[in-house]
């Protein structure tokens, strides 16, 4: 190529002022601008080819990083939203546990509440009950300790109303005595 290129600067060297100077300038430069026209179209055909596969080279690297950059940033928003929600959870776990346990305490409460007055009303119908006999056997005790051992001055006064054989005998003073609870003497009925 370089041979002909001076070959070529001869040629238009010697035939320069010449009238043929214009027929040789024109068929060797254009045979000469031709081949280098193709060779620089080959050379931009490669170039291009290369270049197109630089860019997509590029263009491959650059979608893969951004899809790393996009995977990292949707796992950070995802444990922060993850953990968002998690305290957000927790809050409200502790909330309704919070009320759940009121309304147990509360049911509970309710529930022992009346239990234990159903026991206090029937403790105080038992004390009742317990009074009373009490207070039965106490006034037989006191009825029978009488008709046992009667003072000496009430008997003669109060026998004098009902009669002296009435509290003479022990047997009288306890059939009187132990059925003083449930209806009096009929002596004392008829006075």
């Amino acid at each position: 190529r370089i041979r002909v290129r001076l070959w070529m600067r001869r040629i238009a060297d010697l035939t320069r002022g010449t009238l043929d100077e214009s027929v040789f300038e024109t068929s060797m430069r254009s045979l000469a601008d031709d081949a280098l026209r193709a060779r620089m179209e080959a050379e931009m055909q490669d170039a291009l080819a290369h270049m197109e596969d630089q860019i997509r080279t590029f263009q491959s690297e650059v979608d893969r990083r951004l899809d790393e950059q996009e995977h990292n940033v949707r796992r950070l928003v995802e444990e922060r939203v993850q953990q968002e929600l998690d305290t957000i959870l927790a809050h409200e776990v502790g909330k309704v546990q919070a009320m759940v346990e009121e309304r147990v305490r509360e049911r509970v409460n309710s529930i022992i509440k009346n239990e234990l007055q159903g026991k206090l009303e029937a403790l105080v119908d038992e004390n009742e009950v317990l009074r009373d006999a009490f207070a039965e056997a106490n006034f037989r005790a006191k009825c029978l300790f009488w008709a046992t051992l009667p003072p000496v001055l009430p008997t003669h006064a109060f026998g004098s109303a009902l009669g002296q054989s009435t509290f003479a005998s022990l047997r009288n003073r306890l059939a009187y005595g132990c059925t003083w609870t449930i209806t009096p003497p009929r002596s004392m009925m008829r006075s």
